[in-house]
């Protein structure tokens, strides 16, 4: 239904807030991205979020961070 739609959009937008806020510890934001997994096609509208966030994440920086947003994306 739209309002389905409506409230997993906005669980995916907050979801992806949590994975780019770097006043999060990395623990959270690798758990907010392994959330947005679980959700799996309904979170499509936040995947370019989660490219640009993997892209401005450098190379052996949060790890545990990056491997989650890389699982979510597939």
């Amino acid at each position: 239904t739209v309002r389905a739609d409506e409230a997993t959009d906005r669980l995916a937008k907050e979801l992806v807030g949590v994975v780019r806020d770097p006043r999060q510890g990395e623990t959270q934001r690798a758990e907010a991205a392994r959330t947005l997994g679980k959700l799996g096609p309904q979170a499509a509208v936040v995947v370019p979020d989660l490219i640009a966030q993997l892209k401005r994440l450098k190379d052996d920086e949060l790890e545990t961070l990056q491997a989650a947003v890389i699982e979510t994306l597939g």
